[in-house]
């Protein structure tokens, strides 16, 4: 039996075919979370459709799927705000954001405190209106603050808690908004969430970390 199959491998190769292991051939997950269509309460720019999260020893991205790219919405005129929070073993979630209004445009990395998002730095991002995606990365240990470390999504770790919101950005927009009920400057006011399931850090994503 050995030999049939070396011979047949053998005879596969030779007539210009390669032989593919089920492994190879197995697509790595993708649209991991998925969330149904339609439930926005601001539009389809904030309506999430699916998402993922990937990461490596350097970079973490997380990736928001939506039923419409649009900078700007007209149901949600003041701004939009896209906010990816995880667990990655600290006690508070860590969190990627993307946030658009009329005159700033910015990616953002930080943590949770309450029913604040604290920004801790930029992260890069980038929006694609083709696919209708929005990308964010940031290092995987930038999660630190004055010493304190709120999560660090090393390979092998597991990321759990994952939540996704879309928000309508009202009034002034502050790189710590207010989540809701803020009776002063900016406010997130939620258009659509949807949750996903523990992720390990390092493992294969159709999404590649950093892109």
């Amino acid at each position: 039996m050995k030999l049939r199959s070396v011979l047949l491998a053998a005879t596969l190769v030779a007539g210009g075919m390669s032989v593919v292991s089920a492994a190879e051939a197995k697509a790595p997950p993708c649209k991991t979370i998925v969330d149904p269509a339609g439930d926005s309460e601001y539009g389809n720019p904030l309506d999430i459709v699916s998402a993922d999260i990937a990461s490596n020893k350097k970079t973490v991205t997380a990736v928001f799927r939506l039923a419409e790219i649009n900078k700007t919405n007209s149901s949600a005129p003041t701004g939009q705000g896209f906010y990816f929070d995880f667990n990655a073993g600290g006690e508070t979630p860590i969190f990627l954001s993307y946030t658009v209004t009329p005159t700033t445009e910015s990616y953002n990395f930080g943590y949770v405190d309450g029913n604040l998002h604290r920004s801790i730095g930029d992260a890069t991002g980038s929006v694609d209106v083709a696919k209708k995606e929005i990308h964010i990365s940031a290092p995987v240990g930038a999660f630190t603050d004055s010493g304190v470390t709120y999560g660090y999504p090393k390979v092998g770790s597991k990321i759990t808690g994952v939540v996704l919101t879309t928000y309508w950005v009202v009034g002034a927009y502050a790189s710590t908004p207010v989540t809701t009920g803020s009776t002063g400057g900016g406010s997130l006011q939620p258009a659509d969430d949807a949750a996903g399931k523990t992720y390990v850090a390092g493992s294969p994503s159709c999404v590649v970390p950093g892109k």
